[in-house]
């Protein structure tokens, strides 16, 4: 929201799941990440997702 001022921003969302180890070598679960591509730059927008701010338009 900060980076577009609470405008509309259309783009491309890609959602990524991840993965990690932690410092004892053990995976730590999958955590989702969510992106968004618009007019060249790339956004996290996992906060936004959750909240249900980021939409997808058919």
């Amino acid at each position: 929201m900060t980076a577009s001022g609470g405008k509309v921003t259309y783009g491309y969302v890609a959602p990524v799941l991840v993965n990690a180890k932690n410092s004892y070598g053990g995976y730590t679960g999958n955590h989702q990440y969510v992106f968004i591509f618009s007019n060249g730059m790339m956004y996290e927008t996992t906060l936004n997702y959750l909240y249900g701010r980021v939409k997808q338009v058919p």
